[in-house]
């Protein structure tokens, strides 16, 4: 994995200095399905955020949730480590679906978004800047203004930065950034 990485982070590199770095050229020449790999570098992601929890429970935002974040109805519900990772991949491709819907955007890059868009609603993304971002086909606006998704309101409605969303926020940066050249 710790090659992955350094893969990815040297490819990072020479896409930023090469503006017309072709994105089939460099899925040749480390010949590996990369966008399997940008949806398990963004699962995992997602699963460092979110936390595994077996058991209903009330997130931050004061939903009912189980699993990877998964938001619930039922109070009282028991799943296993299996069930919450199938809700998990169900929920990042309904919000990939919904993306791809509204934006006519690849599904890669609709996959990477769905993190942002779980995590913040749908309906506030569709809100929010990303939203004109998309439309606009403004990548600089969407880099940016997924960096100030970062922060959670406390209990006395103080917004207080997440070092925990803040690390998810570039690591979409990162990835939609590989993609650009597709």
């Amino acid at each position: 994995m710790k090659v992955i990485k350094l893969i990815l982070i040297l490819l990072i590199i020479v896409i930023s200095s090469l503006e017309t770095m072709n994105y089939t050229i460099i899925k040749t020449i480390i010949k590996i399905n990369y966008d399997d790999k940008i949806k398990e570098i963004l699962i995992k992601d997602i699963k460092r955020r979110e936390g595994l929890i077996l058991h209903s429970y009330k997130c931050p935002a004061g939903f009912w949730t189980i699993g990877y974040g998964h938001q619930i109805e039922d109070t009282n519900l028991k799943i296993t480590k299996n069930i919450a990772e199938k809700l998990l991949i169900k929920d990042i491709n309904k919000a990939s679906k919904e993306l791809i819907k509204i934006y006519k955007i690849k599904p890669i890059k609709a996959y990477i978004l769905s993190s942002i868009a779980m995590n913040i609603g749908l309906n506030k993304f569709k809100k929010s800047k990303m939203n004109i971002s998309l439309i606009e086909n403004n990548d600089s606006l969407l880099y940016n203004t997924l960096l100030k998704y970062c922060y959670y309101k406390n209990n006395n409605g103080k917004y207080i930065r997440s070092n925990n969303l803040y690390i998810s926020r570039k690591n979409e940066v990162f990835l939609l950034k590989l993609i650009k050249y597709e």
